[in-house]
């Protein structure tokens, strides 16, 4: 199904990278993408960036609960980063990052319905 789900990396800013993941669901039925902010969302998204991986820091959850966003046939959706704020783990990093958005399959995406993946922007 990843070749019905494609995504692209949209710039507001480049030193350091921020703004926002698109993602194009070409498909005839809704996918569902966990949202970043809980340890699901936060495991499945990465970036790929001056041949480093950039993950999300370490976080203490007040509250963990798996949250997922609905992607309808022919809709986009976007998703937000910013590794200036201090919840990326892209110190000095450069370059126009690449996202990938790989979710494990747990008892949590099962029962949600959450697309796995893989899925890496162009």
């Amino acid at each position: 199904m990843s070749d019905r789900l494609t995504s692209t990396v949209e710039l507001r800013s480049a030193a350091p990278p921020a703004g926002d993941v698109a993602v194009f669901n070409g498909s005839d039925h809704d996918v569902r993408l966990f949202n970043l902010g809980n340890s699901w969302g936060d495991d499945a998204w990465s970036f790929e960036l001056g041949g480093a991986a950039v993950r999300r820091r370490p976080q203490s959850y007040t509250r963990n609960v798996p949250s997922a966003r609905t992607i309808a046939p022919d809709a986009t959706e976007r998703f937000s980063f910013d590794f200036g704020d201090g919840t990326w783990e892209a110190d000095a990093a450069e370059g126009k990052p690449v996202a990938v958005y790989h979710a494990p399959p747990t008892p949590e995406a099962k029962e949600l319905g959450i697309f796995t993946g893989p899925l890496r922007s162009s």
